[in-house]
């Protein structure tokens, strides 16, 4: 896949897209359980996409990571 450059998503932009989701799922499991907590791995997915600058497919496999863990770090 290539973005606006022409070139494919470097292994670097993958491995600071799983350090970002990894840090939100890790900061939404130990955050207290208040009534509105913040779901972090949104916050890191927003923050991921605006670095990384993937295209539309890449974006889309970004998002199904962070809702798959924002899933299992759920409390419900």
């Amino acid at each position: 896949m290539a973005n606006e450059n022409g070139k494919s998503i470097s292994t670097r932009d993958i491995i600071l897209a799983g350090i970002l989701l990894a840090a939100g799922a890790v900061i939404r499991m130990f955050f207290p359980k208040l009534p509105v907590t913040p779901n972090f791995i949104i916050a890191m997915y927003c923050l991921t996409i605006l670095l990384v600058r993937p295209r539309l497919l890449e974006a889309l496999a970004i998002g199904d990571v962070a809702a798959i863990l924002s899933q299992l770090t759920s409390g419900t």
